[in-house]
Protein backbone atom coordinates (compact mmCIF):
# COMPACT_ATOMS: atom_id res chain seq x y z
CA UNK A 1 0.00 0.00 0.00
CA UNK A 2 2.79 2.43 0.81
CA UNK A 3 4.51 1.68 -2.50
CA UNK A 4 1.27 2.68 -4.24
CA UNK A 5 1.33 6.00 -2.39
CA UNK A 6 4.96 6.63 -3.33
CA UNK A 7 4.48 5.72 -6.99
CA UNK A 8 1.31 7.78 -7.26
CA UNK A 9 2.06 10.92 -5.28
CA UNK A 10 5.83 11.11 -4.87
CA UNK A 11 7.15 9.62 -8.10
CA UNK A 12 3.97 10.76 -9.94
CA UNK A 13 3.89 7.68 -12.12
CA UNK A 14 0.81 6.79 -14.21
CA UNK A 15 -1.39 3.87 -13.14
CA UNK A 16 -1.35 1.00 -12.50
CA UNK A 17 0.69 1.46 -9.33
CA UNK A 18 0.51 -2.21 -8.35
CA UNK A 19 -0.02 -5.61 -9.91
CA UNK A 20 -1.74 -6.91 -6.78
CA UNK A 21 -5.38 -7.64 -7.80
CA UNK A 22 -6.78 -6.92 -4.32
CA UNK A 23 -5.00 -3.58 -4.00
CA UNK A 24 -6.08 -2.70 -7.54
CA UNK A 25 -9.73 -3.42 -6.86
CA UNK A 26 -10.36 -2.13 -3.33
CA UNK A 27 -9.56 1.02 -1.42
CA UNK A 28 -7.18 0.77 1.53
CA UNK A 29 -6.00 3.42 3.97
CA UNK A 30 -2.39 4.58 4.00
CA UNK A 31 -0.08 3.11 6.61
CA UNK A 32 0.38 6.64 7.94
CA UNK A 33 -2.99 8.14 8.83
CA UNK A 34 -1.60 11.61 8.13
CA UNK A 35 -1.49 10.75 4.41
CA UNK A 36 -5.20 9.94 4.12
CA UNK A 37 -7.47 12.39 2.28
CA UNK A 38 -9.80 13.41 5.12
CA UNK A 39 -6.95 13.75 7.59
CA UNK A 40 -5.12 16.02 5.15
CA UNK A 41 -8.27 18.15 4.88
CA UNK A 42 -8.66 18.33 8.66
CA UNK A 43 -5.00 19.27 9.05
CA UNK A 44 -5.19 22.03 6.42
CA UNK A 45 -8.59 23.45 7.40
CA UNK A 46 -8.77 22.91 11.16
CA UNK A 47 -5.58 21.81 12.89
CA UNK A 48 -3.24 24.32 11.26
CA UNK A 49 -5.38 27.48 10.88
CA UNK A 50 -6.89 27.06 14.36
CA UNK A 51 -3.77 25.71 16.07
CA UNK A 52 -4.01 28.24 18.91
CA UNK A 53 -7.80 28.41 19.17
CA UNK A 54 -9.01 27.58 22.70
CA UNK A 55 -11.64 25.20 21.33
CA UNK A 56 -9.47 23.33 18.84
CA UNK A 57 -9.99 20.08 20.76
CA UNK A 58 -13.76 20.39 20.30
CA UNK A 59 -13.44 21.25 16.60
CA UNK A 60 -11.57 17.99 16.14
CA UNK A 61 -14.26 16.09 18.05
CA UNK A 62 -16.88 17.57 15.70
CA UNK A 63 -14.70 16.79 12.70
CA UNK A 64 -14.34 13.10 13.50
CA UNK A 65 -17.98 12.57 14.43
CA UNK A 66 -18.96 13.84 10.97
CA UNK A 67 -15.73 13.12 9.08
CA UNK A 68 -17.00 14.55 5.79
CA UNK A 69 -15.21 17.69 4.53
CA UNK A 70 -18.25 19.04 2.66
CA UNK A 71 -20.45 19.07 5.77
CA UNK A 72 -17.66 20.40 7.96
CA UNK A 73 -16.88 23.22 5.54
CA UNK A 74 -20.52 24.27 5.39
CA UNK A 75 -20.77 24.32 9.19
CA UNK A 76 -17.69 26.52 9.30
CA UNK A 77 -18.78 28.80 6.45
CA UNK A 78 -22.17 29.40 8.05
CA UNK A 79 -20.79 30.14 11.50
CA UNK A 80 -21.89 27.09 13.46
CA UNK A 81 -18.26 26.67 14.54
CA UNK A 82 -15.50 27.41 15.35
CA UNK A 83 -16.74 29.99 17.81
CA UNK A 84 -16.34 30.65 21.50
CA UNK A 85 -19.44 28.53 22.01
CA UNK A 86 -21.07 25.47 20.50
CA UNK A 87 -24.42 26.14 18.82
CA UNK A 88 -26.18 22.78 18.41
CA UNK A 89 -29.44 24.28 17.11
CA UNK A 90 -27.64 26.14 14.34
CA UNK A 91 -25.44 23.18 13.46
CA UNK A 92 -28.43 20.84 13.29
CA UNK A 93 -30.38 23.25 11.08
CA UNK A 94 -27.47 23.51 8.64
CA UNK A 95 -27.16 19.74 8.52
CA UNK A 96 -30.90 19.24 8.04
CA UNK A 97 -30.90 21.75 5.17
CA UNK A 98 -27.97 19.96 3.59
CA UNK A 99 -29.78 16.63 3.83
CA UNK A 100 -32.95 18.18 2.36
CA UNK A 101 -30.89 19.20 -0.70
CA UNK A 102 -29.97 15.55 -1.15
CA UNK A 103 -26.37 15.99 -0.01
CA UNK A 104 -24.44 13.57 2.15
CA UNK A 105 -23.91 14.47 5.80
CA UNK A 106 -21.48 11.85 7.07
CA UNK A 107 -18.63 9.76 5.82
CA UNK A 108 -19.23 6.09 5.13
CA UNK A 109 -15.81 5.21 6.56
CA UNK A 110 -17.18 4.85 10.11
CA UNK A 111 -20.16 2.80 11.16
CA UNK A 112 -21.73 5.07 13.79
CA UNK A 113 -25.19 4.14 15.04
CA UNK A 114 -27.49 6.86 16.31
CA UNK A 115 -28.74 4.87 19.28
CA UNK A 116 -29.83 5.91 22.74
CA UNK A 117 -32.40 8.59 22.01
CA UNK A 118 -35.08 9.34 24.52
CA UNK A 119 -38.74 8.70 23.63
CA UNK A 120 -39.34 12.39 22.94
CA UNK A 121 -36.13 13.02 20.97
CA UNK A 122 -36.33 13.76 17.22
CA UNK A 123 -35.35 10.91 14.93
CA UNK A 124 -32.85 12.70 12.70
CA UNK A 125 -29.18 11.79 13.07
CA UNK A 126 -28.21 15.48 13.03
CA UNK A 127 -30.07 15.89 16.34
CA UNK A 128 -28.26 12.85 17.73
CA UNK A 129 -24.86 14.22 16.71
CA UNK A 130 -25.35 17.85 17.68
CA UNK A 131 -27.23 17.41 20.94
CA UNK A 132 -26.66 13.95 22.39
CA UNK A 133 -23.05 13.41 21.32
CA UNK A 134 -21.40 16.81 21.03
CA UNK A 135 -23.37 19.04 23.39
CA UNK A 136 -22.80 16.81 26.40
CA UNK A 137 -19.08 16.71 25.68
CA UNK A 138 -19.01 20.50 25.33
CA UNK A 139 -21.09 21.25 28.42
CA UNK A 140 -18.89 19.07 30.60
CA UNK A 141 -15.60 20.28 29.11
CA UNK A 142 -14.00 21.80 32.20
CA UNK A 143 -14.12 18.66 34.31
CA UNK A 144 -13.99 16.35 31.33
CA UNK A 145 -11.76 16.78 28.28
CA UNK A 146 -9.89 19.92 29.31
CA UNK A 147 -8.91 18.31 32.60
CA UNK A 148 -7.84 15.08 30.85
CA UNK A 149 -5.74 16.89 28.27
CA UNK A 150 -3.58 18.33 31.04
CA UNK A 151 -2.36 14.80 31.84
CA UNK A 152 -0.25 14.78 28.66
CA UNK A 153 -1.36 11.26 27.79
CA UNK A 154 -3.09 9.77 24.74
CA UNK A 155 -4.66 7.12 26.93
CA UNK A 156 -6.06 9.65 29.39
CA UNK A 157 -7.52 11.74 26.56
CA UNK A 158 -9.14 8.71 24.94
CA UNK A 159 -10.63 7.51 28.21
CA UNK A 160 -12.10 10.96 28.89
CA UNK A 161 -14.42 10.56 25.89
CA UNK A 162 -15.85 7.23 26.99
CA UNK A 163 -18.35 8.38 29.66
CA UNK A 164 -20.16 10.49 27.07
CA UNK A 165 -23.00 9.37 24.88
CA UNK A 166 -22.02 8.28 21.38
CA UNK A 167 -18.32 7.91 22.10
CA UNK A 168 -16.58 4.54 22.07
CA UNK A 169 -12.95 3.42 21.95
CA UNK A 170 -12.83 3.69 18.14
CA UNK A 171 -14.18 7.24 17.78
CA UNK A 172 -12.19 8.42 20.80
CA UNK A 173 -9.00 7.05 19.25
CA UNK A 174 -9.75 8.86 15.98
CA UNK A 175 -9.87 12.22 17.75
CA UNK A 176 -6.77 11.39 19.80
CA UNK A 177 -4.92 10.60 16.56
CA UNK A 178 -5.57 14.23 15.55
CA UNK A 179 -4.90 15.71 18.98
CA UNK A 180 -1.44 14.11 19.08
CA UNK A 181 -0.44 16.47 16.26
CA UNK A 182 -1.58 19.57 18.15
CA UNK A 183 -0.36 21.57 21.14
CA UNK A 184 -2.48 19.41 23.43
CA UNK A 185 -0.69 16.08 22.99
CA UNK A 186 2.28 16.52 20.66
CA UNK A 187 4.60 15.85 23.60
CA UNK A 188 2.56 13.10 25.25
CA UNK A 189 4.64 10.51 27.03
CA UNK A 190 2.81 7.67 25.24
CA UNK A 191 2.82 9.34 21.78
CA UNK A 192 4.53 6.37 20.11
CA UNK A 193 3.30 3.59 22.36
CA UNK A 194 -0.47 3.89 22.87
CA UNK A 195 -3.25 2.39 20.78
CA UNK A 196 -6.50 0.56 21.21
CA UNK A 197 -7.58 -2.39 19.06
CA UNK A 198 -10.81 -2.17 17.13
CA UNK A 199 -12.55 -5.27 15.72
CA UNK A 200 -10.64 -5.11 12.44
CA UNK A 201 -7.20 -4.60 13.97
CA UNK A 202 -7.98 -7.35 16.51
CA UNK A 203 -8.69 -9.77 13.65
CA UNK A 204 -5.60 -8.57 11.79
CA UNK A 205 -3.41 -9.15 14.83
CA UNK A 206 -4.81 -12.67 15.18
CA UNK A 207 -4.00 -13.36 11.54
CA UNK A 208 -0.40 -12.22 12.01
CA UNK A 209 -0.03 -14.40 15.10
CA UNK A 210 -1.71 -17.43 13.52
CA UNK A 211 -4.56 -17.43 16.02
CA UNK A 212 -8.30 -17.74 15.61
CA UNK A 213 -9.42 -14.42 14.14
CA UNK A 214 -12.07 -13.98 16.83
CA UNK A 215 -9.72 -14.31 19.82
CA UNK A 216 -9.69 -11.23 22.03
CA UNK A 217 -6.68 -9.52 23.56
CA UNK A 218 -6.38 -7.69 26.85
CA UNK A 219 -5.18 -4.10 26.59
CA UNK A 220 -1.68 -4.86 27.88
CA UNK A 221 -1.35 -7.96 25.72
CA UNK A 222 -2.38 -6.02 22.62
CA UNK A 223 0.17 -3.29 23.31
CA UNK A 224 2.94 -5.86 23.74
CA UNK A 225 2.14 -7.51 20.41
CA UNK A 226 1.77 -4.17 18.62
CA UNK A 227 5.18 -3.07 19.84
CA UNK A 228 6.78 -6.30 18.60
CA UNK A 229 5.18 -5.91 15.18
CA UNK A 230 6.12 -2.23 14.99
CA UNK A 231 9.72 -3.00 15.93
CA UNK A 232 9.89 -5.88 13.44
CA UNK A 233 8.68 -3.63 10.63
CA UNK A 234 11.25 -1.01 11.54
CA UNK A 235 14.08 -3.56 11.54
CA UNK A 236 13.07 -5.35 8.35
CA UNK A 237 11.74 -2.70 5.97
CA UNK A 238 12.37 0.79 4.73
CA UNK A 239 8.92 1.96 5.77
CA UNK A 240 8.59 5.14 7.85
CA UNK A 241 8.63 4.65 11.60
CA UNK A 242 5.17 3.71 12.81
CA UNK A 243 3.54 4.77 16.04
CA UNK A 244 1.29 2.13 17.63
CA UNK A 245 -1.85 3.82 16.34
CA UNK A 246 -0.61 3.50 12.78
CA UNK A 247 0.49 -0.07 13.50
CA UNK A 248 -2.97 -1.09 14.67
CA UNK A 249 -4.54 0.74 11.75
CA UNK A 250 -2.35 -1.24 9.35
CA UNK A 251 -3.49 -4.46 11.02
CA UNK A 252 -7.08 -3.46 10.37
CA UNK A 253 -6.25 -2.89 6.70
CA UNK A 254 -4.38 -6.23 6.62
CA UNK A 255 -7.50 -7.98 7.89
CA UNK A 256 -9.52 -6.25 5.17
CA UNK A 257 -6.95 -7.37 2.58
CA UNK A 258 -6.99 -10.98 3.77
CA UNK A 259 -10.78 -11.15 3.81
CA UNK A 260 -10.82 -10.00 0.20
CA UNK A 261 -7.97 -12.29 -0.84
CA UNK A 262 -9.51 -15.33 0.84
CA UNK A 263 -13.02 -14.47 -0.38
CA UNK A 264 -14.26 -14.08 3.19
CA UNK A 265 -15.87 -10.73 2.51
CA UNK A 266 -15.56 -7.68 0.29
CA UNK A 267 -14.35 -4.22 1.35
CA UNK A 268 -17.13 -1.68 0.94
CA UNK A 269 -15.14 0.82 -1.13
CA UNK A 270 -13.68 0.20 -4.56
CA UNK A 271 -10.43 1.81 -5.66
CA UNK A 272 -11.49 3.66 -8.80
CA UNK A 273 -8.37 5.69 -9.60
CA UNK A 274 -6.09 2.89 -10.72
CA UNK A 275 -5.94 1.11 -14.03
CA UNK A 276 -6.37 -2.64 -13.74
CA UNK A 277 -3.75 -4.75 -15.53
Amino acid sequence: RHRIYLRRFVEKLPPPWTKDPVLQRYRFCNIDRELDTVTIWIRQHIREPYAKHPNLWFMLAVARQINLPGTLQELMDRGAWPTERWYPRKARAIMQARKARGETLYTNAYMLNAHGRGPEDPADKAFFTCYLVLSQLWNDREKGMLKALKENSLQAAAEAFLPYHGWGPFTAAQVVADLKHTRYLNKAADWWDWATLGPGSNRGLNRVLGRCVDDRFSGKEAIQHLKKIRDYIKANSDLPRLCLQNTQNSLCEFDKYERARLDEGRPKELFTSGKVV
